[in-house]
């Protein structure tokens, strides 16, 4: 194997790993955030759909009675 190829392939290795790493930063910038405990809830609330309106995975804790 020739030190060229060797490094050409090292090179290419690197600007297509660099190019990946881009693309899920962008992606994670354009990412909505579930909102979580919006309307006093401590789950998430639909939005759209046949199930709008209703909280998912409700978090619920019992007060401790001393």
């Amino acid at each position: 194997m020739n030190t060229t190829d060797r490094h050409t392939r090292m090179l290419s290795n690197y600007a297509s790993e660099q190019a990946k790493q881009k693309k899920m930063q962008v992606l994670q910038r354009n990412k909505d955030n579930v909102e979580a405990y919006g309307h006093g809830t401590t789950g998430y609330t639909v939005k759209e759909g046949p199930n709008a309106g209703k909280v998912l995975k409700h978090i619920k804790q019992e007060k401790n009675s001393l």
